[in-house]
């Protein structure tokens, strides 16, 4: 049985590990152009990590031997934000031709960044919770 130190720090981990795609992202840009954190995550990919935190999330709250009672209201909050963080990452591939032409103050670009940061701490909400909550 693992300790819950051990369990928060794996989660921690997996958190970093998620990240470091947006660091070399912005890493890439700063030698090419003027870099920005929001010119990073104005593409979708702070969308991703979010998408990869449910995944887990979904998977240790449908694995989970725990109560029913926090065990479901994870499971299917944790589904519902995937679902609707899929839907966005849909739209924003979709407009490609927008987005090459997106920089931080477009509107477009604008309401990605808000919506990415809000699906992004929602899930962090919801693996910690699921973490710490499922977890023995």
């Amino acid at each position: 049985m693992k300790s819950k130190w051990v369990i928060f720090l794996l989660w921690i981990f997996g958190v970093v590990l998620a990240v470091i795609p947006l660091v070399f992202d912005y890493m890439h840009q700063r030698f090419a152009e003027q870099p920005s954190w929001v010119s990073v995550i104005m593409h979708g990919e702070l969308l991703l990590i979010a998408l990869a935190l449910l995944g887990d999330t979904i998977g240790r709250a449908a694995t989970s031997d725990d109560e029913p009672r926090l065990r479901i209201p994870l499971l299917l909050g944790s589904f519902i934000v995937a679902l609707v963080v899929v839907y966005d990452i849909g739209e924003i591939r979709s407009r490609v031709a927008d987005l090459l032409k997106v920089d931080e103050n477009s509107r477009v670009g604008l309401i990605i960044l808000g919506d990415s940061r809000l699906y992004f701490l929602a899930s962090l909400f919801l693996s910690f919770a699921t973490v710490v909550g499922l977890e023995e």
